[in-house]
């Protein structure tokens, strides 16, 4: 039986993919039939037929008209995913911000090795636009502040580094469901004043072209953030 956080068709797309890639289902082999499916996950025919021309979509499925439905022998390996209801947990998050230490501790660095003058001026404009972002009605909901770390993966000329956050997405910002997490003795305006402290720093060190300095600023700011979110787990 499935859960009901997501789309049940995503569900059943991603447990047949598990098993494709165990080989559970091996390459060319037949795959159950939609009434087994059905039985065996506990949903509907229009459900297995979704997650079953999502896999097709994929390269992971082929269907033999009035033979059934095979494994591609050609099928990818399950594709990297995040998965962004999965309900909030904060071992997510902390997993999820290990990960882009990872990722963008390095980005920092290129980014002042690199960045070029008009890149510098929009990673300057984001860390204003987050100040903007916090003045608002609606109050911090983290846009502004993917935004500015979007800017930096830019500047490092690497469309990779652009295409992982992109990938990311919302889930870069995590503070937007937990409230921020900050310390009871921080009011919002002295949490926000830190943060942006934080920013402050990656981009002067991203300014004066430091790399070794954009890396530690960065490496400082992911990892702030992941103390005060360990602090609440």
């Amino acid at each position: 039986m499935l859960g009901k956080r997501e789309r049940l068709s995503t569900q059943l797309a991603r447990r047949l993919a598990q098993k494709i890639a165990a080989q559970d289902y091996p390459p060319g082999g037949k795959i159950p039939t939609e009434a087994e499916l059905c039985t065996a996950y506990g949903v509907s025919r229009t459900v297995v037929r979704e997650a079953i021309a999502s896999l097709r979509a994929d390269g992971l499925l082929e269907s033999r008209q009035g033979v059934g439905v095979f494994v591609g022998s050609g099928a990818r390996r399950l594709p990297f995913e995040l998965v962004s209801d999965a309900d909030g947990k904060l071992t997510d998050v902390l997993q999820i911000l290990e990960l882009r230490m990872s990722v963008e501790v390095e980005a920092a660095g290129l980014a002042a090795e690199r960045h070029s003058a008009a890149a510098l001026r929009t990673i300057k404009a984001r860390l204003r636009d987050i100040d903007k972002e916090l003045r608002t009605a609606t109050g911090d909901r983290g846009q502004a502040d993917f935004e500015f770390h979007v800017a930096i993966a830019r500047a490092t000329g690497n469309p990779y580094f652009e295409k992982f956050l992109a990938f990311i997405g919302p889930l870069i910002i995590p503070r937007g469901r937990f409230g921020g997490l900050r310390d009871d003795r921080l009011s919002d305006q002295q949490y926000h004043a830190e943060l942006q402290v934080e920013h402050g720093r990656v981009v002067d060190a991203i300014a004066s072209r430091e790399a070794k300095a954009a890396r530690e600023a960065m490496r400082a700011h992911l990892g702030a953030a992941l103390i005060r979110y360990r602090a609440h787990h």
